[in-house]
């Protein structure tokens, strides 16, 4: 085989993250080691280690990404993508060190205090929660995800009328997400009005049939799921 030019190179990773983008992570893989075969390139790694991250081979993503950080420690997304890595695999306290890596490298990263405040909320750690989701609303006060992350806070915290707050001004900015009616559909239970809950589902189970097994409960005046 011919070695590779620049431009052949380039060619080939513009084909790698177009499979990447379609969800085609074999294809996308298979086009990054194709581009490794014949040398070092950091972005072909990193995109291996997304493809290898979204293929579920999570301990690979990781030994890719830490490769990058020991070369580059100051490229933002190799910590927000090795984060998402160790999310999935459920280690959080690394995921938390990434993230708190990155929100300090990049403070006016919307999408990184979201992603920490998601964390932090897995972790039941509301306050720096609250506050990562507040940080990310002071940024950018059109983010629906930092307003439902509040929302969800709030709603952790049994604090139901406060939650249903952040849940509106949510739906205001985005109205499609099934997830956020279903929220707020929880948090109408708690605040005794099932009437409202009951339209809440429907319009979630409008937009994903994912929860109809959910909608049939209420329907039978069950109780909703802890966690819906």
């Amino acid at each position: 085989m011919a070695k590779q030019t620049r431009p052949d190179r380039d060619n080939l990773i513009k084909r790698a993250w177009t499979a990447y983008t379609k969800k085609d992570f074999d294809r996308s893989l298979e086009l990054f080691e194709e581009i490794l075969a014949e040398g070092d390139e950091p972005e072909a790694i990193y995109g291996r280690a997304c493809s290898l991250f979204r293929a579920e081979d999570y301990e690979s993503a990781l030994e890719a990404l830490s490769v990058l950080i020991k070369t580059d420690q100051a490229n933002p997304k190799y910590y927000h993508t090795r984060a998402m890595v160790h999310g999935a695999c459920e280690d959080y306290e690394e995921a938390l060190k990434d993230l708190q890596k990155l929100t300090g490298m990049e403070t006016h990263n919307v999408e990184a205090w979201c992603d920490l405040g998601g964390l932090y909320w897995i972790m039941d750690d509301f306050d720096n929660a609250a506050n990562a989701f507040g940080k990310a609303i002071d940024l950018d006060q059109s983010c629906a995800i930092a307003w439902f992350g509040k929302g969800m806070v709030s709603l952790s915290m049994k604090e139901a009328q406060q939650s249903i707050k952040y849940f509106d001004v949510a739906l205001k900015l985005d109205n499609k997400k099934a997830a956020t009616y279903m929220a707020r559909a929880e948090a109408a239970f708690l605040n005794k009005n099932d009437k409202e809950a009951i339209k809440d589902l429907t319009q979630a189970l409008s937009l994903d049939k994912v929860f109809l097994d959910q909608f049939r409960k209420v329907q039978e005046g069950e109780e909703a799921d802890d966690d819906f």
